[in-house]
């Protein structure tokens, strides 16, 4: 409990991917509110089909009326290959209301690594995604489109590097996303790390800008 925390007004979401859903110990998340100075839990989520050891709560993130939540060791498009689900408030109480899956899933790509969203936009990091280099690193960007989520492009490093673990972590605002790629590599020095900035021109998103410290040894 506590594996992962996000707030959003006087709403409160706390990971817990060794949390009990039903008998099993696929994870869950726990939804408190704000009310009279105090935090008291209203409602506890789980996934519609939660195997043991999912890690569902890994990562949660809150955005007004929905909540995205990754099971980054769900096995359904094999082992440890991850998912990210989506509730929506009703208006009583958040209800499933998705599940994503990358389109180039694979067993140990632990989609969901990296998470965030932001009004009809998620962003989802899959670190140990093949796709452009081995264990390099996606990242996947789901739109809605009035009836459900779709998945609109996947975003690579602009210099795809084996073990980069690009997407460990993803920041959604406006029309950028920012994507941590950790073990990036600059100038042979191994693990050094960098950011990595996407900005969207109204219909696909372009590489920017790469940031790294300005000591990057």
């Amino acid at each position: 409990f506590g594996v992962s925390v996000a707030v959003d007004g006087t709403r409160l979401l706390v990971g817990a991917e060794g949390g009990v859903h039903g008998s099993t110990p696929a994870g869950a998340a726990y939804l408190f509110e704000y009310q009279t100075d105090t935090w008291v839990e209203v409602q506890k989520l789980v996934s519609s089909d939660g195997g043991v050891f999912d890690g569902f709560g890994y990562g949660v993130v809150l955005d007004d009326d929905m909540a995205v939540v990754a099971a980054i060791r769900n096995d359904e498009n094999g082992s440890d290959a991850g998912a990210a689900y989506v509730f929506r408030n009703d208006g009583k109480t958040f209800v499933q209301e998705a599940k994503l899956l990358s389109s180039n899933a694979a067993a140990g790509d632990y989609f969901g690594q990296g998470l965030d969203a932001e009004g009809n936009r998620i962003a989802v990091g899959s670190t140990e995604d093949d796709s452009f280099a081995s264990d390099g690193g996606a990242v996947y960007i789901f739109e809605w489109d009035g009836s459900s989520w779709v998945e609109t492009q996947r975003l690579s490093d602009d210099d795809p590097q084996a073990g980069a673990v690009f997407g460990w972590d993803v920041l959604v605002k406006g029309d950028q996303v920012i994507v941590g790629a950790p073990f990036d590599t600059v100038d042979d020095f191994w693990g050094v790390g960098s950011i990595q900035v996407f900005a969207f021109d109204g219909s696909t998103w372009g590489h920017s800008e790469t940031v790294y410290a300005a000591d990057n040894n």
